[in-house]
């Protein structure tokens, strides 16, 4: 069986359906039934049909990936981006692809590399890129020139990687100013083309800041692509247009949409000028993003460690010989990239992933897949979304496993779903005794999707006891690279204050202890603990509470421990 990926389903964002499960339209009639202790509503959609699709001849041997920086797909429209939505018509499309860490750095990291670790810190992924499990160090292998402009910048490990980069070192929007960095000799024309295109500081005419890295991105990489139809070499252009996401940041109300709108009429350009030349029978073009955003109370969007389908979902759209037309619904993930267009371009995968090749890319229309969309809980009944992405009538086998310290209860059921249809399952909670129950909804039949065959969610039956390791970071010191500052962050999600909160913190063979402290922690407490190492490498660090006043009967204990990682250079 293969080895499942999800994510957790936010409680605070349920299915609307879910609300309110009595169907009432006569346009759109919803039919109930029920057995044992599931009821179902099956409400069935309509499939897009797409017509003037362009014809591509030949086979992907070049690659232009574009990444938007902070481009949620939850902020796609036809106001906001009618040209990509436009472009999807020509190729394999989806908003609904997940980011797995909603942070550039990590995220540049994952999408480059096909690897995720839920240990990792956005230092230990720059050391990992740092070595040769990238797509850049696959295609150099095949003797692929390596080509990016990157806007406000990416990681140095990243740059190096390049035969030729356009960025900003200073990776800042207080003033315009960009670098290039050559590290092979390149043919006339592209060793031109950058040396003019690095001219940032030339922008500074425009409207706003946004604009004027978005212009010059766009132009930047329209220049390269005239550049490259006039030679034979093969090559991976990548590109980041950077300020969308620091648009956000600023003011998310009078800068985000106006500058994704600005975003997608540059893409539409890009394109344009791809079609202008014979490259695209040869290239696959890909867009996505590396996270999405969120606005906040004050005005200003965020995306870092919030996990909700605004910040996790982007947009992933591939246009390539050979790739038929796709508009998908099923699951996805970042890492799921690389390897992806590894297959696509043929390319050699010497490293593992935790990523895997989307199937559905390949299929030629013979993708198969029934998926979980949704898991939710109430105090009465656990909702189950799900969905048939095919075009065919499928049966699967769904099954609703619920847990506690000491409950346990599982039934299964069989199912039918017809082209595009969609159910909503309520299963009555039996449980009646407080804790934690975690409850793992899944569907038991193989398909061509596995990725959203497995959902997975928390209950909490109050009141109980229950102190967990929210976080655990690192702070490194600037003066003594072997010296950091550990934090552990703990929080009480139970019903009661609890004190006596005793913990440990391991690095490699030496355990430190603290407390018990006699403060009554009613929402939070952080401890910090200093250290200096004496090794490089990545080095792995683990707390765990030991005990507080009521840990007998702590409702929860896979959270009483936590794992990081830190790179000491």
């Amino acid at each position: 069986a293969p080895e499942y990926s999800y994510y957790k389903k936010s409680e605070s964002n349920p299915d609307p359906q879910t609300e309110n499960i009595e169907f009432q339209s006569t346009e759109n009639p919803t039919e109930e039934f029920s057995f044992s202790n599931f009821i179902f509503n099956k409400k069935s959609s309509t499939k897009n049909n797409f017509q003037d699709k362009l014809i591509l001849n030949g086979s992907a041997e070049n690659l232009i990936l574009i990444v938007i920086d902070g481009a949620g797909s939850s902020y796609f429209s036809e106001e906001t981006t009618p040209n990509i939505l436009a472009l999807s018509k020509y190729g394999f499309f989806t908003k609904n692809f997940q980011t797995k860490v909603p942070s550039t750095t990590e995220s540049h990291s994952i999408i480059f590399s096909g690897i995720y670790n839920s240990s990792y810190d956005w230092t230990s992924y720059l050391n990992m890129v740092a070595q040769n499990v990238t797509i850049f160090d696959s295609a150099k292998s095949s003797n692929y020139t390596l080509l990016a402009i990157m806007g406000k910048g990416d990681s140095p490990e990243i740059i190096r990687k390049m035969d030729a980069a356009l960025f900003d070192a200073d990776n800042n929007f207080f003033y315009l100013n960009s670098n290039l960095n050559l590290t092979h000799t390149l043919s006339y024309p592209l060793t031109e083309t950058f040396t003019l295109a690095n001219n940032l500081s030339a922008y500074e005419n425009r409207s706003n800041v946004y604009e004027a890295y978005t212009d010059w991105v766009k132009d930047s990489v329209k220049s390269v692509i005239k550049a490259l139809s006039d030679s034979d070499e093969k090559f991976i252009l990548v590109v980041n247009f950077p300020a969308l996401d620091e648009a956000g940041h600023e003011n998310f109300d009078a800068y985000y949409l106006q500058t994704l709108k600005e975003t997608d009429s540059d893409i539409k350009e890009i394109f344009d000028a791809l079609l202008e030349t014979s490259l695209l029978n040869k290239t696959a073009f890909v867009l996505t993003a590396d996270h999405g955003m969120q606005k906040t109370k004050y005005g200003r969007g965020a995306h870092a460690d919030i996990y909700n389908d605004l910040t996790l979902k982007v947009p992933f759209l591939l246009i390539a010989p050979q790739i038929d037309s796709r508009t998908s619904g099923s699951l996805y993930f970042n890492d799921d990239i690389t390897p992806t267009l590894l297959k696509l371009l043929n390319l050699p995968q010497n490293w593992s992933t935790t990523g895997f090749v989307i199937d559905e890319i390949f299929s030629k229309g013979n993708f198969l897949d029934i998926g979980l969309t949704n898991l939710t809980y109430n105090s009465t009944a656990l909702s189950i979304a799900l969905k048939n992405f095919a075009n065919l009538t499928l049966e699967d086998e769904l099954c609703l496993n619920v847990t506690s310290i000491n409950e346990y209860a599982i039934s299964c059921a069989n199912l039918t779903l017809n082209p595009s249809e969609e159910k909503l399952i309520l299963f009555k909670q039996p449980f009646s005794q407080r804790g934690i129950y975690k409850a793992k909804a899944f569907l038991a039949r193989a398909d061509s999707n596995f990725r959203n065959d497995l959902i997975e969610t928390k209950m909490k039956i109050s009141p109980i006891h229950d102190l967990g390791i929210e976080e655990l970071y690192i702070e490194k010191d600037d003066s003594n690279p072997y010296k950091i500052k550990v934090k552990v962050r703990i929080l009480n999600s139970g019903d009661f204050p609890a004190d006596k909160l005793a913990l440990s913190i391991k690095i490699n063979s030496e355990t430190r202890n603290y407390g018990p402290y006699n403060d009554e922690i009613k929402i939070s407490k952080t401890v910090s603990s200093t250290w200096t190492l004496n090794q490089t490498g990545l080095i792995q660090i683990e707390a765990k509470i030991t005990g507080y006043e009521n840990f007998a009967t702590d409702a929860e204990q896979e959270n009483n421990i936590k794992t990081t990682y830190v790179h000491i250079a």
